[in-house]
């Protein structure tokens, strides 16, 4: 049987300045004395050195970083949990397309979305996040309303490419923002961030359904 060392927290006397020497002193101790591995915390936080709270409070205490997390779980829901989750079913019905012919129109307004996220990035940089988000925003919505009551083939086709190109702009600038808000808390705000738009996406899903059900 193997046994190693294990060391889960680095605060000791010293400092950062000290733990190179600390931690070598240890490694060598334990090599004298027979352990046959060392093994250290895998997070950048040491056990004992943050509390694990502090982000979320630290976020939920921000109204802007709120507004963001909120603004998101709409977005996502809508357009996740809405035109995407529904569009092959809607271009089959709408402009009688076999199924492989919808789909092949699906994945043109999924790559045109991982466009948009590129574009939106380089206007974010030159013209500032927020005015491309309201911009695109806008943008966005419009699109959807002509998409959805589109008159034939080929306009579905163009407005497919602009609306997902705008999309795309929207999430990246959307994400953007938040991080913006409590840079000190990046991951946190991008944990809540992601439950947040699933939440939205769920939401949405679930209204979407009864919708259909009931309305047809």
């Amino acid at each position: 049987m193997k046994i190693g060392l294990q060391v889960p927290r680095f605060t000791w006397p010293g400092g950062a300045a000290g733990i190179a020497s600390k931690l070598a002193g240890i490694a060598k101790a334990a090599d004298r004395n027979g352990f046959s591995s060392l093994w250290v915390m895998d997070h950048f936080y040491q056990v004992g050195q943050a509390d694990a709270a502090e982000g979320y409070r630290g976020v939920l205490a921000s109204r802007s970083a709120q507004a963001c997390l909120l603004g998101n779980m709409l977005a996502g829901g809508s357009w996740a949990g809405g035109v995407v989750a529904y569009s092959v079913t809607y271009l089959r019905e709408a402009h009688i397309l076999t199924l492989t012919d919808a789909s092949r129109m699906f994945s043109g307004l999924v790559v045109g979305v991982l466009v948009g996220n590129y574009l939106g990035g380089l206007a974010a940089s030159r013209l500032g996040v927020k005015r491309v988000i309201v911009t695109s925003t806008l943008l966005t919505g419009l699109l959807i309303v002509c998409y959805m009551n589109s008159p034939g083939l080929g306009p579905t086709v163009a407005l497919t490419a602009a609306m997902s190109l705008s999309a795309g702009v929207v999430l990246t600038c959307a994400n953007t923002l938040l991080l913006g808000q409590v840079p000190q808390y990046r991951g946190t705000v991008t944990s809540l961030n992601s439950a947040a738009t699933q939440l939205g996406v769920a939401l949405r899903a679930a209204l979407g359904g009864v919708a259909l059900s009931l309305i047809g």
